[in-house]
């Protein structure tokens, strides 16, 4: 017989699964992790550059940011941030005050693999997700929008990145209560 202490093998071990006991792995051999880590910080200046154009004033952002939404308007002709209405400017306020401190966080929290983020993104993964449907909704539904269904697609294109990365998000803060692996200091009688 053998001395050495019986081990089972769990998924849950592994570093691109969705949580379980295991050693701190860098965010680089964490795949999906990482992804997340890229949406975090790419959505900071997407939403500081070019969502707040739609509730603060013009002077605080600089030419280049005015010609960003311009090009996009004139690209894809989107009639939502061409217009702003006030139900999106509501959502727009929420992503500015809610979302931009926990994408701040939340990309520290997933390098570093702290376990304390799963709640917070669970709460961002179901509010955005939620955000999404009358902003897709208005583009498929709004007769008034004169939009090609080619163009609509496009906008949908656009878009559906921050309705599935949200809904994955929840998906995997929803799967384990530690989603980074359990810390090998918590008592294990907790």
């Amino acid at each position: 017989m053998s001395s050495a202490p019986n081990r089972r093998w769990s998924i849950a071990a592994h570093p691109l699964s969705l949580g379980g006991k295991k050693k701190k792995v860098s965010i680089f051999q964490r795949p999906l992790d990482l992804v997340f880590v890229i949406f975090f910080v790419t959505h900071v200046p997407t939403t500081l550059f070019v969502d707040c154009q739609c509730i603060l004033p013009a002077e605080y952002f600089p030419k280049a940011c005015h010609d960003l939404l311009q090009f996009h308007l004139d690209n894809f002709k989107d009639p939502l941030m061409g217009t702003c209405p006030a139900w999106l400017r509501s959502i727009i306020w929420c992503e500015l005050l809610l979302q931009v401190p926990f994408f701040l966080a939340a990309t520290y929290a997933f390098v570093c693999s702290k376990n304390w983020i799963r709640l917070p993104a669970l709460m961002y993964g179901i509010h955005t997700a939620t955000t999404l449907v009358p902003i897709l909704g208005s583009l498929w539904l709004n007769s008034d929008a004169k939009l090609s269904d080619v163009e609509r697609l496009t906008l949908t294109g656009i878009y559906l990145p921050y309705l599935v990365m949200p809904l994955l998000l929840a998906l995997k803060m929803l799967a384990s209560k530690a989603p980074f692996g359990e810390d090998k200091s918590q008592n294990k009688n907790e």
